[in-house]
């Protein structure tokens, strides 16, 4: 889900301009372009604690290990 909301925001940042039209969506998903515009990701916990608990048990596939994506807090 969080590669979804990355290709998208990248999406509708090159409709707007901010992206420019030559780059290729997946090479930038792939390069990890979406984390400059979206840091925090969905796995970016916000509750009455302010940072809620997430994180990978052991029944889920392994933390990716690419830029931006290491860091997310959810699986």
């Amino acid at each position: 889900m969080h590669i979804l909301s990355e290709r998208i925001i990248l999406t509708e940042l090159k409709k707007f301009g901010i992206v420019k039209e030559h780059v290729d969506i997946e090479e930038a998903l792939d390069k990890r372009l979406g984390f400059l515009f979206f840091p925090h990701g969905l796995g970016h916990l916000l509750g009455l604690d302010v940072h809620e608990v997430g994180g990978y048990l052991p029944h889920f596939p392994p933390r990716d290990t690419k830029y931006g994506l290491k860091n997310l807090r959810t699986a």
